[in-house]
């Protein structure tokens, strides 16, 4: 793990600008391309369930959210998530994200999917994509990738362990909707 402050939100760019996958796609999310299917899972309680947000089901208010993280710039490390024989092989399915976690020391890999792609084994495939393609991209190594997953979420953590990634430690964390959970923090595992 690197050192508080090493990574920057600011500073860093997400790379490589796409990901072929056997079954997929990766690609920087566009938002105005991909602004319903993020607004679908946005205000998904299924999806959100262990994310700890609060479940917009005001669309209004959800592009009220949308366009202040549009303004910080915090869809600049998210990659929309495409099915290659899906009927339209651009729509969204979900996203992936690798980004600086918030104390600059270690590089976060998640995502989101829509419920009906649960289970098909796209979540591991699109985030071991990010964790092999991304470090030398962006300019870090991948021993300092880390995630968290609320526990209980026993489907994500097994994703991310499949993905080279092994819990080190639980803890409490703040959540955005203002409560508290413990977490699963994982590290990457792999050599």
């Amino acid at each position: 793990m690197a050192n508080a402050g090493t990574y920057s939100r600011q500073h860093m760019t997400l790379a490589p600008s796409q990901i072929e996958t056997a079954r997929l796609t990766l690609r920087p999310m566009d938002l105005e391309k991909d602004l319903d299917r993020w607004l679908q899972l946005r205000m998904n309680p299924e999806v959100q369930r262990f994310i700890g947000t609060i479940v917009h089901t005001d669309r209004q208010v959800a592009l009220e959210e949308t366009e202040t993280k549009k303004q910080k710039g915090d869809f600049k490390f998210f990659y929309t998530v495409t099915v290659k024989e899906d009927t339209d092989p651009d729509e969204m399915i979900g996203l992936v994200i690798m980004r600086p976690m918030e104390d600059g020391k270690t590089v976060e890999v998640g995502y989101w999917l829509l419920p009906d792609y649960w289970g098909q084994g796209y979540a591991t495939e699109a985030a071991s994509a990010v964790c092999r393609a991304c470090p030398d991209a962006m300019g870090f190594p991948a021993s300092d990738i880390s995630a968290h997953v609320m526990v209980g979420n026993h489907a994500s953590r097994r994703v991310l362990e499949k993905s080279g990634l092994k819990v080190t430690s639980t803890g409490p964390v703040d959540l955005p909707n203002g409560g508290q959970a413990d977490v699963w923090w994982l590290n990457w595992a792999q050599e």
